[in-house]
């Protein structure tokens, strides 16, 4: 009996060890964006959605960063799911946090996310997140395609029976920025852009060094001036001389 209770415990112990009291801490520490930076930097922030992904009245949530997107603006989100151990990942999910819908699919018989993930066109697949208490897994719902010959877009009349309703029950988006995440979970935040800083004293310094030292340009210049001067101050007065002495001759004669 004694082996029994303690061969519980210790599966306990290890289930608990699996999840993560706060899914926040779990998704930062493992933060790995589409974009391979894994750095949080001052202007990250962190959305939160909670989403009862499959009508039980319990709640999941989803974590994703808000720079981390795909081509089409859309979020990667991670799902976490609470349990006795606490919060578990459950999977990823790929949407737009603005436009989704969460409710009863009649064309699967179940229920969970559906969104619309356009590609060129106006074309698209219409798909729905599905999670049975284990994992989210994605099925496809129908695909928008031009028809060969009218052009017109076929499945885009199931596409609006989904998207254009609103979705009922949904807390709204929680924004954190990175400041709070800092303080809350003890990270190091990187600025976003890295400037080197001079030593207050350098530039000062440079600048009395320069003024102390005689100006060198200045003395060459005054130079070059004065020995361009000096001819035409000669030509100058021997011009004069001659002119004094022509008009003392003349008054010889």
């Amino acid at each position: 009996m004694k082996v029994a209770f303690a061969l519980l415990l210790t599966l306990a112990s290890l289930s608990a060890a699996k999840g993560a009291v706060d899914p926040a801490q779990d998704y930062l520490s493992n933060f790995s964006p589409l974009g391979g930076d894994k750095t949080i930097y001052s202007s990250d922030t962190l959305y939160r959605l909670e989403l009862d992904l499959d009508g039980d009245g319990q709640y999941e949530v989803m974590l994703s960063m808000a720079r981390d997107q795909d081509g089409k603006q859309r979020n990667i989100w991670t799902v976490y799911a609470d349990s006795p151990a606490g919060y578990i990942k459950i999977g990823t999910m790929n949407f737009s946090s603005r436009s989704f819908y969460l409710g009863p699919i009649e064309d699967l018989g179940d229920y969970g996310l559906v969104t619309f993930k356009p590609g060129s066109d106006g074309e698209g697949m219409l798909s729905a997140y599905l999670f049975n208490g284990v994992m989210v897994r994605e099925i496809e719902i129908a695909q928008v395609t031009h028809d060969p010959e009218s052009r017109e877009l076929r499945g885009q009349a199931i596409v609006d029976k989904y998207m254009t309703q609103a979705t009922d029950g949904v807390d709204p988006l929680i924004s954190t920025n990175a400041a709070t995440l800092a303080r809350q979970f003890g990270l190091k935040v990187a600025a976003d852009s890295q400037t080197q800083s001079s030593s207050p004293s350098g530039p000062s310094s440079s600048r009395s060094a320069a003024s102390s030292q005689p100006d060198q340009s200045s003395s060459s210049s005054s130079r070059t001036e004065t020995s361009r001067s000096f001819p035409w101050l000669l030509l100058s007065a021997v011009i004069v001389l001659a002119g004094l002495g022509a008009a003392v001759w003349v008054k010889r004669r």
